[in-house]
């Protein structure tokens, strides 16, 4: 993480420890002139404290060179007016900076996912979606939307079930080709049962039914290892 940036899609898009409005920047002390964050190792990958310290005058110094300069903070009320401005601006910098190369279908998934978590795709569908972290969220936006062009499918419904679950095993039933069969191999938390919930909500097509089976797989014959005792899932 050497830019900015790069440390706010981690912070709130892939570790998803903070909101974007409670990550807080402030000018660090010992800097490198070639990176704008200042991290205590050069090597960071994850952001544990919504401070983050910034070198802004690597790229902004145009903009921040007055206002750091030492007459400007040499009091105490200074200084916390001099943090509160530079924050203020770091925060609407980076965000043109997420923007500037947002595509349309980034954009069209960020509008839906607004949409489903202001309840536009249902109550059920909006308390579920708000238990699954941003990561995920965001990917699943991203696979409805493609979902207003392909239409409906079994193929969608499995492409996004194993992105969100990739140790999963899906299955048709050959008798009935209207019931799937969905096994993940762990228990799962409520957020992974919540996600499931959702994306059976509101992937699978209409008419079809979908169960899903937690840790104990069910068992089919000639396969050994789904015919263990005590360790078969029953219908």
């Amino acid at each position: 993480m050497n830019n900015i940036t790069d440390a706010v899609i981690r912070a709130v898009y892939e570790d998803c420890h903070f909101e974007k409005k409670d990550l807080f920047f402030q000018q660090a002390e010992k800097v490198s002139p070639y990176i704008e964050t200042a991290f205590t190792y050069l090597n960071t990958k994850h952001v544990n404290n919504k401070k983050i310290e910034v070198n802004v005058l690597c790229r902004y110094a145009e903009i921040f060179q007055e206002l750091l300069h030492p007459s400007n903070i040499d009091t105490k009320e200074k200084k916390e007016l001099c943090d509160f401005v530079l924050d203020t601006l770091v925060h609407y910098l980076s965000q043109i900076d997420l923007r500037s190369g947002l595509s349309k279908k980034e954009y069209i998934g960020r509008l839906l996912k607004m949409e489903i978590l202001n309840g536009e795709f249902g109550q059920k569908a909006a308390e579920n979606f708000k238990k699954i972290r941003k990561a995920n969220q965001f990917s699943l936006a991203l696979s409805l939307s493609k979902m207003y062009y392909a239409g409906s499918s079994v193929n969608q419904f499995r492409l996004v079930t194993v992105r969100i679950f990739p140790l999963c095993s899906i299955y048709r039933n050959k008798l009935d080709t209207n019931e799937i069969y969905v096994h993940i191999p762990y228990e799962g938390d409520e957020e992974d049962h919540a996600c499931m919930e959702f994306i059976i909500d509101t992937f699978i097509p209409l008419g079809m039914v979908c169960r899903v089976f937690w840790k104990e797989h069910f068992g089919v014959l000639d396969v050994d290892n789904t015919m263990v005792l005590d360790n078969i899932a029953m219908f």
